[in-house]
């Protein structure tokens, strides 16, 4: 079972920061999770909101800001006071922090609908680091950026994101003519059944958001591949 962190160590840190990423890779988690967006002018950016409001001291859409405003902004206030100074990366500076042996999944959040390049944006940013590119896997609830992304780079690992049950997988995959390394279901939307009909096509699940230990031995009879969790030092404790 892979334990991922959420957002990086999103429990103890402010989310989609450098600390939050440096924290997970401290604690040797299997992979992080972290939600990326477009800038008005072209800069991929982690944010998890359409507006960066909550998790800085700014203001406004991201696909509506200009990267230099963006990172002016302090992203770890919001979390705690000793967090004061935490600013807004961009996917290469986590890239150039990743082990290369640890995986990075990259969802593209829900404001993808205004960004018209993201895809080849994220794949010029990704080519330059072939030595990680094995362990990255693209995720998103707009099955058609995943869907650009596989006609784009097929060696790409890309995963479908959901929030609701999946029925008859095997025909939504077939007919949107969709290849997936990954299914990541919500944890309230996911079962048996599923698990038995994905794991028979090679597809690995990962869910979420875990952080009780009771869903996290659940899905360990489920037979899931891996977790994704606000805690995961606490979940890698509890699979041992």
């Amino acid at each position: 079972m892979k334990i991922f962190a959420h957002r990086g160590a999103s429990g103890y840190t402010p989310e989609n920061t450098l600390i939050a990423i440096k924290q997970a890779i401290e604690m040797k988690v299997d992979g992080i999770e972290i939600d990326i967006q477009l800038t008005r002018d072209g800069r991929i950016v982690l944010m998890h909101d359409w507006k960066v409001d909550r998790t800085t001291t700014g203001r406004g859409y991201v696909y509506e800001l200009d990267y230099n405003y963006i990172k002016s902004l302090d992203a770890g206030q919001w979390f705690t006071k000793d967090f004061i100074g935490e600013v807004v990366p961009t996917l290469e500076e986590v890239l150039d922090i990743l082990p290369q042996d640890m995986i990075l999944n990259i969802e593209i959040k829900d404001t993808a609908r205004h960004h018209s390049k993201i895809e080849e944006k994220l794949l010029e940013v990704l080519k330059k680091y072939p030595d990680k590119f094995e362990n990255i896997i693209v995720s998103s609830f707009h099955h058609d950026k995943i869907k650009k992304l596989q006609e784009l780079e097929p060696k790409l690992k890309l995963a479908l994101l959901t929030n609701s049950e999946f029925i008859e997988i095997e025909k939504y995959l077939s007919t949107n003519e969709l290849s997936s390394y990954s299914y990541h279901p919500e944890i309230n939307h996911v079962s048996k059944e599923d698990i038995e009909k994905l794991h028979a096509k090679g597809i690995k699940i990962f869910v979420w958001t875990v952080n009780k230990e009771e869903d996290l031995n659940y899905l360990v009879e489920l037979g899931v591949d891996g977790v994704i969790s606000d805690y995961p030092d606490i979940m890698k404790e509890l699979i041992r």
